[in-house]
């Protein structure tokens, strides 16, 4: 079944937020989990979507920004500088038998 999902536009010249209305259909079994999700997070539907999809895009361009970022480094400038680290036994605590597992 459509939802209409109003998403925020670009701000508009007046520095305003514009609405851009969607209709967004959903597998049923989603749909039920939004308006679960939603009740328990107390927002509405609308804004529990354009909060997922902010979320979505930013995990997106933080990928892109990274994978820029790593394919401009220079693997033997960086090995110069682990190689300036001293070999040193770890401090009480920092042995990975030592830390608690991480799930």
């Amino acid at each position: 079944m459509p939802h209409a999902v109003k998403a925020p536009n670009p701000r508009l010249a007046s520095g305003e937020l514009g609405m851009t209305t969607l209709n967004l259909t959903l597998p049923n079994s989603i749909q039920r989990h939004l308006h679960e999700m939603s009740d328990r997070e107390g927002v509405p539907i609308e804004q529990f979507i354009a909060s997922a999809v902010a979320e979505k895009i930013s995990a997106i361009t933080a990928t892109d920004y990274l994978s820029t970022r790593a394919s401009r480094a220079d693997s033997a400038a960086f090995q110069v500088i682990l190689d300036r680290v001293p070999d040193r036994d770890p401090l009480p605590g920092d042995h990975p038998s030592q830390q608690s597992p991480r799930w």
